[in-house]
C-alpha cells in the first residue's frame, strides 16, 4: 500500500465515531476535541526541573498538578495505547491509571519537562507490555463484552474491529514513532504542535512520521483495510 493509502486509512478510521463497549469516551473521534494548542510548560515547572535539588526533594504539589493536567489533555492518546494492547475497556483504564501512578513516582527522573508526553506514552507502553506478559494476553472477557454490546442501542461492529486493528498496528511501531502518529491522526495535531508537545524539532517529527507510515504501509492488515475504505 502506498503512503497516501496509509494516510487515508488512518484519517478515515480516526474520523469515524466508534463507542467502546461500556465506555463513556470514544476510541477515535473528532467529536471529543482537545485544545488545539498545547499549553506551555509553566516557568516554575521548568525551574523545578532545572534545580539542583530536584532529585533530593519530594515533588511539590504544583508538579503533581501539572502532570495531572498533561494526562487529562492527552488521555485519549494514553488510553489508545493501552486499549490497543488489551482490547478491553476496564483493563485499559486500569493500565493508564497504573502508568500515571508510576509517572508521578518517577517524575524526578524526567530530564526535560517539554518531552513529558512521549515519556508518559513510553511508561504506558511498558506497563502494558508487563501486564500482557503477566497475563499471557488473556484480557477480554467474552461474557462481559457480549453484555456490554447488547446494552448498546447502536454499534458498528465492523468499524469497531477496524479501529482496533489500526491501534494494534500503531502500537507495533517503535514508541517514538507511534506517539507522533497518535498525535497526528488521533488528535489531529499539526507538525509544529507535535514538535512542541514532544519537545522535538519539526524535522525530527517529520522523519518519524514518514518512517512510521512506511512501516504501516507494509502491514497486511492495513492493506486489507485500504480496500474496505474505498
Amino acid at each position: 500500500m502506498s503512503l497516501t493509502g496509509t494516510v487515508t486509512v488512518l484519517r478515515i478510521t480516526a474520523k469515524q465515531r466508534c463507542y467502546l463497549p461500556g465506555a463513556s469516551h470514544q476510541l477515535m473521534s473528532t467529536t471529543c476535541p482537545l485544545p488545539k494548542k498545547a499549553s506551555r510548560t509553566p516557568d516554575r515547572v521548568k525551574d523545578w526541573f532545572g534545580s539542583k535539588g530536584k532529585g533530593e526533594s519530594i515533588p511539590p504539589v504544583f508538579i503533581r498538578e501539572w502532570v495531572g493536567e498533561v494526562v487529562r489533555s492527552h488521555y485519549r492518546v494514553l488510553y489508545s495505547i493501552a486499549y490497543g494492547y488489551v482490547r478491553n475497556h476496564s483493563s485499559a483504564e486500569d493500565l493508564v491509571q497504573s502508568s500515571v501512578m508510576k509517572a508521578l513516582q518517577a517524575v524526578k527522573r524526567l530530564n526535560d519537562p517539554e518531552s513529558i508526553v512521549g515519556w508518559l506514552a513510553a511508561i504506558t507502553r511498558n506497563t502494558c507490555l508487563e501486564e500482557v506478559r503477566r497475563k499471557k494476553g488473556k484480557f477480554e472477557d467474552p461474557v462481559e463484552t457480549v453484555k456490554q454490546l447488547a446494552a448498546m442501542k447502536t454499534i458498528d461492529e465492523n468499524l469497531f474491529e477496524i479501529q482496533t486493528l489500526v491501534l494494534e498496528a500503531i502500537n507495533s511501531l517503535p514508541e517514538n514513532q507511534a506517539v507522533a502518529i497518535r498525535l497526528r491522526f488521533l488528535e489531529d495535531c499539526d507538525l509544529d504542535e507535535i514538535a512542541e508537545r514532544l519537545g522535538l524539532r519539526k524535522n525530527t517529527v517529520e522523519v518519524r512520521i514518514h518512517r512510521a507510515l512506511l512501516t504501516l504501509a507494509k502491514k497486511p492488515s492495513l492493506r486489507a483495510l485500504r480496500g474496505q475504505s474505498q
